[in-house]
C-alpha cells in the first residue's frame, strides 16, 4: 500500500509551484517512480545525493481541519487531486491483476503480527478512534452509529 498526502502550493508563485513539485516526489513519486517506470525522480536524485542528510521538512503547512489526532489533516478534494495526478503524472493503470495471492499473504502475515503486537501489550491504537461507529470499550463493545454513519448509508443506497 502506498500512502501519501496530497500537497498545494502556498501561493501561486512559480517557485511555490516548483517546491510542491519537489515535495510530492519526494514523499510519493520517490515510492511510485521506480515501480512505474524503473527509476527515481530526477530531481529527488540531484537533491539528495548532496543534501541526503541534511533534509529539512519542518518548513511544511497542513491543509484543512485537524481531525481526531494532531498528524492528521481533512482535505476532501485530495482524494480527486491526487487521483488525477497519478493519472496524469504515471499515465498506467494502478491496478493489479485480481488473482493476487502475493497481496492476500501480505495481509496475512501483517494481521497476524499486528496481532501478536496487540497480545504483548500494544493498545495505543485505541486511543484514537476513526470510523463511522463508536465502540463502547467499557460495555461489551457496543456499537453506536456517529452522525456521518447515517449520511454514509444514504449515500451507498443513492449510488
Amino acid at each position: 500500500m502506498l500512502n501519501t498526502d496530497w500537497i498545494i502550493p502556498a501561493s501561486t508563485k512559480e517557485e511555490d509551484a516548483l517546491a510542491t513539485r519537489r515535495a510530492l516526489d519526494l514523499t510519493f513519486g520517490w515510492f511510485l517512480k521506480p515501480l512505474v517506470y524503473g527509476h527515481y525522480p530526477v530531481n529527488m536524485i540531484g537533491i539528495l545525493k548532496h543534501h541526503l542528510l541534511k533534509g529539512n521538512l519542518h518548513n511544511r503547512f497542513v491543509i484543512g481541519p485537524t481531525a481526531v489526532t494532531s498528524w492528521l489533516n481533512v482535505y476532501p478534494p485530495g482524494i480527486k487531486e491526487i487521483l488525477v495526478y497519478i493519472k496524469e503524472q504515471y499515465k498506467k493503470p494502478i491496478e493489479d491483476s485480481i488473482a493476487d495471492s502475493k497481496r492476500v499473504n501480505y495481509y496475512i502475515q501483517y494481521l497476524y503480527h499486528l496481532q501478536q503486537a496487540i497480545k504483548e501489550g500494544f493498545t495505543s491504537g485505541y486511543s484514537v478512534t476513526f470510523g463511522l461507529y463508536h465502540v463502547d470499550m467499557k460495555d461489551g463493545l457496543k456499537r453506536y452509529p456517529k452522525d456521518p454513519s447515517g449520511w454514509f448509508k444514504n449515500f451507498l443506497r443513492s449510488t
